[in-house]
């Protein structure tokens, strides 16, 4: 879902492949964190 959102964001959004990496990474880092903290 996150490399489709990435993908469709260089195409629609006119981001560089690098700025929808970065935003995909940001939103993996605290999809992560969530599903972390649910089994602490």
């Amino acid at each position: 879902r996150l490399v489709v959102e990435a993908y469709s964001a260089v195409l629609d959004d006119g981001l560089t492949a690098q700025e929808a990496l970065d935003i995909a990474a940001e939103k993996a880092n605290v999809e992560l964190d969530n599903y972390n903290s649910f089994f602490e």
